[in-house]
């Protein structure tokens, strides 16, 4: 099963103590489907993905979409958070993302800010994508990933991460 998203500016909150609300998926579907072609902006705080193919799963993903992704958790799913595309003042804060069968955050193309996760033990790369144009990384703890810590392209800002015990390398430019 799945959450479709409807609407411009959807705010998914779990009202309860972060950790609380739980999307559990069987590892074949996404948890949030967004489905309108003018999205344009999304804020997800206080949730905990298990289990699903995916976090966000988007119809038109090469559209920028302004992200809030804040304290949440994400854990063995298929891949770990898309943030693909995330368009200048996007936020990615205070989140845990481990045991993903992919990488932990992929900033594809992405502006956001990627500040203070734990991003650790997912089959692939801790962050990962090309052209992260202007995304800025920092206070960020990136370990124990089977692939690199940081593999990205062109055009990052990271600064006051700690990188450590990955798979293949800390940083890896492509």
């Amino acid at each position: 099963w799945f959450v479709p998203i409807c609407g411009e500016s959807p705010d998914i909150i779990g009202l309860v103590p972060p950790g609380e609300v739980v999307i559990q998926g069987d590892g074949n579907r996404p948890a949030l489907f967004l489905v309108a072609d003018y999205f344009h902006r999304v804020s997800v705080r206080n949730i905990t993905f298990r289990g699903v193919s995916e976090v966000l799963y988007r119809e038109l993903p090469g559209r920028p979409l302004l992200m809030d992704f804040r304290n949440n958790r994400i854990e063995e799913c298929g891949q770990g958070l898309d943030a693909s595309y995330s368009s200048p003042n996007s936020v990615i804060a205070h989140n845990v993302i481990t045991g993903n069968s992919g990488d932990g955050i992929d900033v594809t193309s992405s502006a956001a800010l990627i500040e203070s996760n734990e991003v650790c033990s997912n089959a692939g790369a801790g962050i990962a994508g090309s052209s992260a144009n202007q995304c800025e990384m920092r206070s960020n703890h990136i370990h124990h990933n089977d692939g690199c810590g940081i593999a990205v392209g062109q055009f990052l800002n990271a600064h006051d991460n700690l990188v450590e015990h990955n798979g293949i390398h800390g940083l890896s430019w492509h």
